[in-house]
C-alpha cells in the first residue's frame, strides 16, 4: 500500500471547562487558538461543534485558504444524542461511593459531561463516514491537539497535508505504553493510561464498529457503577475484539511526527525532572495515598464485619 490522504474529524463542545480549576481550565478562546495552531493542515476536515463556535472555526479556516476543504456541523444540544446515557452517567458523577473509590477527585475524569464528550469521538467518526461527509481512511485528531506548542513548537510547519499507510480493515489507535492485564476497575481507581486518546486512524467502513465497541464499554462501567474518558473505553474495545484494531507504541501527540509528519519540530525536553516537578508529584502521591487510605477507613467504619 502506498501512503493516502486522511480526512480529519474533530469537535468542540462547551462543557464548562473554564471552570474546572488550576491547570485543566481552559476557555473556549484558549481551544481556538490550540486549533488554529493546526488547522492550517491542508487535508479535508469535518469539525462538530454548536452555533456560536461555528463561525468562528470556519474563520480560521478561512485565514488558511481552506473553507472549501472544510466541514462544520452543527449540533447544538450534544447531550440529546444519548440522552438516557448521558443521565446515568451523570447519576454516577454525583455518587460519592463512585467519587471515593478513585484515588484522586480529578474535575475531568470524574465529569459526566467530560466523559460523555469524548465517547462521543467515536459517534462524530462513524456519523462523518454514514453521512458522507467523509470516505477512505478518517483521522480523529482533538481539536486542542498539541496544546497550542506544547510538544511541535512550528505552527507553520502544519502548512502540509497529511497521509499514511495504515491497514484498510483495521482501526489504529497508539498506546504510551503496553497493557499488563490490570483489570479495568484498578485502571479507574488510579488513572491509569494505555491507549492515547487525541489521535487515531479509522477506515470509514470501521467506523460504526468503532462507535459500537466504544458505547458498548461505557455502557458496561455504568451498568457497575463507573465512568471514565475515552482512553479506558478504547482499551475495553481493543480487548473485546483485538481482532480489529492496531495499536502502535508512541509518545504523547509523537504520532504525528512518527507517521506523515516527519518535518514537524517539536519541543526539546529535559529528560531529567526539576525539583519543582519532583516537588509536585510527590505532593499529588501523597494526595492521593491520603485519600486512599481515607476512603478505606470510611470503607470499614460503616461496616459491621
Amino acid at each position: 500500500m502506498s501512503n493516502k490522504e486522511v480526512t480529519i474529524v474533530t469537535a468542540f463542545f462547551d462543557i464548562g471547562r473554564e471552570s474546572f480549576g488550576s491547570e485543566l481550565s481552559r476557555s473556549n478562546e484558549k481551544y481556538l487558538n490550540f486549533f488554529r495552531f493546526w488547522a492550517r493542515m491542508k487535508n479535508k476536515l469535518v469539525v462538530y461543534t454548536f452555533s456560536a463556535m461555528a463561525p468562528k472555526v470556519e474563520e480560521i479556516r478561512r485565514e488558511f485558504g481552506l473553507e472549501d476543504r472544510t466541514k462544520v456541523v452543527v449540533v447544538d444540544n450534544v447531550f440529546a444524542i444519548e440522552a438516557e446515557l448521558h443521565k446515568k452517567m451523570t447519576s454516577i458523577s454525583e455518587n460519592q461511593e463512585f467519587l471515593k473509590f478513585r484515588y484522586m477527585p480529578n474535575p475531568a475524569d470524574n465529569n459526566a459531561d467530560y466523559n460523555y464528550v469524548m465517547l462521543m469521538k467515536s459517534w462524530f467518526l462513524m456519523d462523518a463516514a454514514e453521512k458522507k461527509y467523509a470516505d477512505g481512511m478518517l483521522c480523529w485528531m482533538d481539536f486542542g491537539f498539541n496544546h497550542g506548542g506544547g510538544v511541535f513548537t512550528n505552527a507553520e510547519e502544519f502548512d502540509f497535508t497529511l497521509s499514511v499507510d495504515f491497514p484498510d480493515d483495521k482501526i489504529t489507535l497508539f498506546s504510551i505504553s503496553d497493557y499488563d492485564d490490570k483489570p479495568v476497575f484498578h485502571i479507574i481507581q488510579d488513572y491509569s493510561v494505555y491507549i492515547m486518546g487525541f489521535l487515531m486512524y479509522v477506515p470509514s467502513e470501521m467506523a460504526k464498529n468503532l462507535w459500537f465497541d466504544v458505547k458498548t464499554a461505557m455502557e458496561s462501567l455504568v451498568d457497575v457503577g463507573f465512568i471514565d474518558d475515552d482512553q479506558t473505553l478504547y482499551l475495553m474495545a481493543r480487548n473485546r475484539h483485538p481482532e480489529n484494531y492496531n495499536v502502535i507504541k508512541s509518545g504523547w501527540f509523537m504520532p504525528l511526527k512518527e507517521y506523515g509528519g516527519e518535518h514537524l519540530t517539536i519541543r526539546k525536553f529535559n529528560t531529567a525532572p526539576s525539583f519543582k516537578d519532583r516537588l509536585l508529584k510527590n505532593y499529588r502521591v501523597f494526595k492521593r495515598n491520603r485519600r486512599c487510605i481515607r476512603n478505606l477507613k470510611s470503607m470499614f467504619m460503616k461496616r459491621d464485619y
